[in-house]
């Protein structure tokens, strides 16, 4: 039993070896001269830790991070803020997270859900994963789709659900789709839809 166990295991290595290596080629991608970016752009979760530090310092700004506040994912950036970690690594970390996490959810999804072959999984996670696939732009927005921001952990969470509710899992469906509407409403808001439509679809 325990040679199996290994030997499953180490069949599981090559395609495991291609994610992390896809992990950390589109994580130095979008993180080289980051802050260079940050600087220019403005928009983002910098801006939010130094209003944590000082937000005497930030009186007069316009609101727009009380909102980022709400959402579910400026809570890992006080976590990471309380056990010291500088603002800047604070944010790679994010970033490196939600590269991972995307990766792992796009790649399950196309093998388990979709029954895809493991070439064909992997060809899939590499094209949504590393390419401007997903970069449905029309606003013109200077951040890369891997920011920091709610949008990519939402979105996340959001295909987890539907997922899991196309694996006919509508509990765990149901945890994950609350845990995007709590990362960003509008996008926890869309999976829902979804869902309703293919229920009332069938």
């Amino acid at each position: 039993m325990s040679l199996r166990f290994f030997s499953v295991k180490f069949k599981r290595l090559p395609e495991i070896f291609i994610l992390c290596l896809l992990c950390l080629a589109v994580w130095h991608s979008v993180t080289f001269n980051r802050d260079l970016t940050v600087a220019i752009g403005g928009f983002s979760p910098l801006h939010y830790l130094a209003q944590l530090s000082c937000p005497t310092c930030f009186i007069g700004d316009f609101p727009n991070y009380d909102q980022f506040s709400k959402s579910l994912i400026s809570q890992i950036y006080k976590v990471l803020q309380f056990i010291g970690t500088t603002p800047y690594n604070s944010l790679l970390f994010v970033i490196a997270c939600e590269i991972v996490t995307f990766t792992i959810v796009v790649y399950l999804g196309a093998i388990k859900v979709f029954k895809r072959t493991k070439a064909e999984s992997l060809f899939i996670t590499i094209l949504v994963s590393s390419s401007t696939v997903l970069h449905i732009n029309l606003g013109g927005w200077q951040a890369p789709i891997f920011s920091g921001l709610p949008y990519v952990l939402a979105h996340t969470l959001q295909i987890l659900g539907i997922f899991l509710f196309l694996a006919g899992h509508p509990i765990s469906c149901s945890i994950f789709l609350t845990l995007s509407f709590a990362t960003h409403p509008v996008i926890g808001l869309l999976g829902i839809a979804f869902i309703v439509g293919a229920m009332l679809g069938n």
